[in-house]
């Protein structure tokens, strides 16, 4: 995660933007299998992102952390 100008993004290997936004990224953890990565970002919610940049909103609530369960079919966060 860098900032880009005014905005955060999520580069993954460097210089492939898998994700952009005008709000703040809070947190990123990978999955446990590598594949995608589950964030929080300021307005956004929790969101996950796989490698190809395919976003998913998993809700609006707002959270400082997020963690994986251990075998990857949830995402956890605290409010």
């Amino acid at each position: 995660m860098r900032k880009a100008g005014s905005k955060d993004r999520l580069e993954f290997p460097i210089g492939k933007v898998l994700y952009e936004t005008s709000n703040e990224i809070l947190s990123v953890r990978f999955s446990p299998g590598g594949d995608r990565l589950a964030l929080s970002a300021n307005s956004e919610g929790i969101l996950t992102v796989d490698l190809s940049g395919k976003v998913t909103n998993l809700t609006k609530s707002e959270s400082a952390n997020v963690a994986w369960r251990p075998d990857g079919a949830e995402v956890w966060f605290g409010g």
